[in-house]
Parts: C-alpha cells; structure tokens; sequence
C-alpha cells in the first residue's frame, strides 16, 4: 500500500478533502492582523536602521574578526567613485565617526576617573597604613627611557633557577585572549593566597595583536603600566585569533599571512609589549600557544610561535613552550595528558581551550617561572584586626 494511502486512512472523515474543510476565512477578518505585521516591520526596520548607521563599525569589526576580510570597499575604492554615490558613502559613515568620537571621549573620562581612584588609593594609604609610594628604583619620570634587560639595575633579579624574584609591592600583569582567562584566575589565586601579590588580569576574549581595531594590546599594556607602577612581571598568553590576513588600519588592503609584510608588522606589535615591559622596569613570561584541533590554525600557530619565542627572548624574556606547560611529549594535539600515569584531559572539544585540569597545568608552568619566597603575609597582631591597604579594582 502507498504511503499516501496510509495517511489518508488515518485521517478523521471531516478532513478528507476541501469539501469537509469548512467554510474559508474572511479576508477581511485577517486584515487587521496583516496591517499589525507590517506595522511591526516598519517600526523594527526605523529601529534598526539608525542603530546600524551609528554602530557600523562595531558590525565590521565583529565581521573582521568572523570571517577575517573586509566588509566594506577600501579607501582606494572610496576615491574612484563620484557624485552623488560619494556624498551618500559620506553621510553613511559620518554615523561611525560620531560614534567613534563618542566611545573615545567616554574611554578618555573613565581612564581620568580610574587615574584619579589610584591617586586617591595611595594617599590613603600613604596616610593611614604607611606602604611605600614606589618601588625601589622606580623612576619619577612618567615616560622612563627603556633599557635592556642586561643593564637595567631595576628590573626584578632572576635567582640561580632563572625564576623571577618578587618583592613585597610588587604585581603581576596578565595579558592575553580567551585562554588566558582560563588561566590567570588559577596563578593570580595562588600568588595572592601564598604570598598576598596582586595581580591585574586585563585579558579579553577574542583579541590578540592582529586586529588592532578591535583591541590594541600593546596600547592597553602601555596605559596597564602607566597605570600601575608596582607592576613587576608581565605574563602574555595569545595567538588563536591572529593567523589570518589583516589590515594596517582601517579601509587599507588586507595584508596576507605570512607575507614578509605582514611577519615585519607583527613582530613589531610583540616588540612594542616587549618594550611596554621593558621601559616599566618588568619582566615577562610568554607562553606559547599549544597544539590546536584543526589544522590550518595549529600550522598557523606553529609560525607564530616562533615569532614569540625569537622576539621574547631578543627582548631578555621567558618563552614557555605550550606543549610542554600541558605535558604533551612532543608539539602534536591530543584531548589528553598523562599525569603520573594517569592519562588526564587537558582539552575541550573546540580543540583550543583547556579543562579546569589543562588551565592549572598552564598555571603551574607560570608559577615554576617565579620565585616568590621573599614575600611572606604578615602574621596579624594578636587580639586585633589587621590594618587591610585600600585596593583600586583593576580596569
């Protein structure tokens, strides 16, 4: 029997054909609902149009950092057309200018606000509790002039082991993507913990040193350090969100990965952070990007892990091989580590970032790098409360 006929034997007699259907709905009943429908539209479409002419640069970032290509014609292409086109592409994008003009003003006030909480933070402290304003050897100048690492006396001193020794005051800077989010919690908990050292975690999802657009690291680093003179060590932990072509700036022609141009714009963005540490009187740690899942983006992180590790270690930094900080025996991926003979997963399924288990791995090979014995917690006078400094949230 056809398939047809069964589903129609099942079908009460009242529905068997157009006959027993029943009489058609009036058109004119189902109006009001078409014109509500349309209405709705209309209204939604005003909406979203002048939320899309102010906000087109978010929209083009967000593609950017999706789909790694332009969005939108270049500026080359901007100067070839004319007329009445050109005036129409210039009010379209006068809307992302006046909402550019907005973020930086409302981004200059809140960096006037948190210079001003820090100030006041420390005059407090100054008055109240009596810590030390600077670290020994900190200059008074606000632009201090770089040094290298080999005759820079105040740079924090590396022990016998090659650990970073800290000292009372001092604070760590965590820079990085979403891997780093993972994993600055875990070394920030046991440094403050084990030794009260604060650490500033300013890592944000989907960022890294390609699209400056989006989010300029190296600025964030230097404002970080202008910010927060105690800062001692800078921990790095990117690369994801970068092996792809990019743009100089905004309207310009993308520059292809790996291209000479684009190795000599990016190893200069690791040497400008690299030099953010270095003029702050800081160390660094950079952790390598692990073995990825997917193949395009492991060969591509394999590239630029050698541009870290040369450009790192130029600059008097600490490179740790990601594969090593998870206990892979050799750069090839896989979901699991073996831990004292026990085989542990270190990975989750997008093949990119870590299990609780694989974040402490990473954080502990961090943690190998430092030596923070000299720092003790002060033991709390007895029968009373101990005078707690004034701590500014880090921004």
């Amino acid at each position: 029997m056809p398939v047809s006929d069964t589903l129609d034997s099942t079908l009460p007699l009242s529905a068997a054909g157009p006959e027993a259907s029943g009489p058609a709905p009036d058109p004119e009943l189902q109006q009001p609902h078409v014109l509500l429908l349309g209405r709705t539209l209309y209204v939604l479409l005003l909406c979203a149009l002048p939320l899309a002419w102010l906000m087109q640069d978010s929209i083009r970032l967000y593609w950017q950092q999706t789909y790694h290509s332009p969005m939108t014609a270049s500026k080359a292409a901007d100067t070839e057309t004319g007329g009445m086109q050109a005036a129409l592409l210039k009010a379209w994008r006068a809307g992302g200018s006046w909402q550019t003009s907005w973020d930086a003003w409302r981004t200059s006030r809140t960096q006037d606000l948190s210079r001003f909480d820090d100030k006041v933070v420390t005059t407090i402290n100054q008055i109240w509790i009596d810590l030390p304003a600077s670290r020994p050897g900190d200059s008074s100048s606000d632009t201090p002039s770089a040094t290298t690492p080999e005759t820079d006396p105040n740079l924090p001193r590396l022990n016998a082991a090659g650990q970073v020794v800290l000292k009372p005051g001092d604070q760590v800077f965590f820079v990085g993507d979403s891997m780093m989010q993972g994993v600055a919690p875990h070394v920030r908990r046991a440094l403050f913990k084990g030794h009260g050292i604060e650490g500033i975690d300013l890592s944000k999802q989907s960022t890294g040193l390609a699209y400056q657009g989006f989010f300029n690291w190296p600025a964030a680093a230097e404002k970080a350090f202008e910010q927060h003179p105690h800062i001692a060590l800078m921990v790095v932990f990117l690369g994801p969100n970068d092996p792809w072509d990019f743009p100089l700036k905004k309207g310009d022609p993308y520059l292809r990965f790996r291209s000479p141009e684009w190795e000599t714009v990016y190893r200069e963005r690791i040497r400008r952070l690299m030099h953010a540490a270095a003029t702050h009187h800081a160390r660094v740690l950079w952790v390598g990007a692990p073995p990825m899942k997917r193949e395009r983006l492991d060969q591509g992180m394999q590239y630029l892990n050698t541009l870290y590790q040369s450009e790192v270690e130029a600059g008097g930094g600490q490179f740790i091989a990601g594969h090593r900080a998870l206990g892979y025996p050799d750069p090839a991926f896989s979901f699991y580590s073996r831990i004292e003979d026990k085989k542990i997963r270190v990975r989750i399924d997008d093949g990119v970032h870590f299990t609780i288990t694989g974040q402490r791995l990473i954080a502990r090979a961090i943690l190998d790098r430092i030596d923070a014995s000299a720092v003790t917690l002060p033991e709390p006078p007895a029968n009373t409360s101990p005078a707690r400094p004034v701590s500014a949230q880090a921004h």
